[in-house]
């Protein structure tokens, strides 16, 4: 394989600038990538690599707020969040992480995940699939059975599972939230979407590419919090879920769970944005719960490139990527009681709702994404995550 080359003096130079871990991490991928060809192995070691050096970079410097590019951010960054894991190799260590960094406060540093219920499954373990089906031409829902003694109903809803999987010598691990409902008992389901880059070597491409009767190791991870503790009925007044592409995964299960239960009276508005009518996940789903009470779920999806404009606007959609105008127009206005769920890749949580930062344990090694204050869309219509509006990246 052709060796990955490291530029720390490039990293160093990226991370004086005011720009957000995330982008430092794709200017310099992008600089290896001009010189010299990576395949998906060595793309994953570049991506680790420039992770660490970022961490040291930025150690040693008094980086500069990251400013809003939408007028109106208030920049208040205090309360809870979510963190994701990505798809690459991730250094060996255990724990929640402390900040390094110097610029994070510590409710910034919040883990996002309450305790492990009393009695809950730990650990990770081989899980079956015994079926799949297309969700999209390049997305697949995967049903795994649940091992003997493992509930998911204890973990609520969103909850999320961590696939790993050794490939060409690597260990790879994702985390996936589950679109089963909480309250079965007999197996869990995934949304995966198979990302060509990654062909031949990637964790999704694994598991798109299982057969029924395939093993995979999974792990169940504990309740995630949205705000301060984890969901519970009646908790929030009204609840936004902001979402594109798979990420509408944890909505879709998160709206059934309130659907479900009789007693539960928050009122859900599902904003979720595609590209093409082809790239449109579970909305069956989501359209089942806004006909079955359309005074306590709403929902608009947006595309960035329908077939057809006009017809799209006229049958009730949004032309356009999710933006200011959108929100402004589907979302309450920040209120004691509103929780904005905002789920997606980093480029788009950015732009709703601020900038995600990595913070590393330079003890362990071990890397957590928190949010940073709320900027973006959200920023800019008022909301921020004190009391009255809190809002949660997954």
């Amino acid at each position: 394989e052709t060796p990955v080359v490291e530029c720390p003096s490039l990293l160093a130079t990226l991370a004086c600038e005011a720009m957000s871990s995330s982008r430092i991490l794709s200017r310099y991928t992008t600089a290896l990538r001009t010189a010299q060809p990576l395949n998906s192995i060595t793309r994953f070691t570049a991506m680790t690599s420039a992770r660490r050096a970022i961490v040291t970079a930025t150690a040693q410097q008094s980086r500069p707020e990251m400013p809003s590019p939408f007028a109106g951010g208030n920049g208040k960054g205090k309360g809870s969040s979510l963190s994701s894991d990505s798809d690459t190799p991730k250094p060996k260590g255990k724990g929640k992480g402390k900040g390094d960094t110097g610029d994070e406060t510590p409710s910034m540093m919040s883990w996002p995940y309450a305790d492990y219920p009393e009695g809950a499954p730990q650990g990770t373990r081989p899980y079956t699939l015994v079926d799949s089906w297309n969700a999209s031409s390049d997305t697949k829902v995967l049903r795994f059975a649940l091992p003997e003694g493992v509930s998911m109903s204890s973990f609520g809803a969103p909850s999320t599972v961590k696939a790993n999987a050794t490939i060409k010598g690597y260990t790879m691990s994702k985390s996936y939230c589950a679109v089963s409902k909480p309250n079965n008992k007999e197996h869990v389901d995934i949304l995966v979407r198979r990302y060509e880059p990654a062909v031949g070597g990637g964790l999704s491409d694994f598991l798109t590419g299982m057969k029924p009767g395939d093993q995979v190791e999974l792990m169940v991870k504990p309740p995630r919090k949205l705000g301060k503790e984890p969901y519970k009925a009646n908790n929030f007044k009204e609840i936004v879920m902001i979402g594109a592409g798979t990420a509408v995964a944890p909505m879709v299960q998160l709206g059934e769970f309130i659907f479900d239960n009789v007693d539960d009276r928050t009122k859900v508005h599902f904003i979720v944005g595609h590209r093409t009518e082809q790239d449109i996940l579970l909305q069956d789903r989501i359209d089942a719960l806004v006909t079955a009470r359309p005074q306590q779920f709403s929902s608009i999806v947006a595309l960035s490139r329908p077939a057809d404009a006009e017809a799209w606007t006229k049958s009730g959609g949004y032309v356009g990527r999710i933006d200011g105008t959108l929100l402004k127009r589907e979302m309450p206005a920040p209120a004691k009681g509103v929780l904005v769920m905002v789920a997606g890749a980093t480029e788009f949580v950015e732009a709703i709702c601020g900038d995600k930062r990595d913070i590393t344990d330079p003890s362990t090694g071990y890397t957590k994404t928190v949010r940073g204050p709320v900027t973006g869309y959200l920023g800019s219509l008022g909301f921020d995550d004190d009391d009255l509006a809190l809002v949660a990246k997954l």
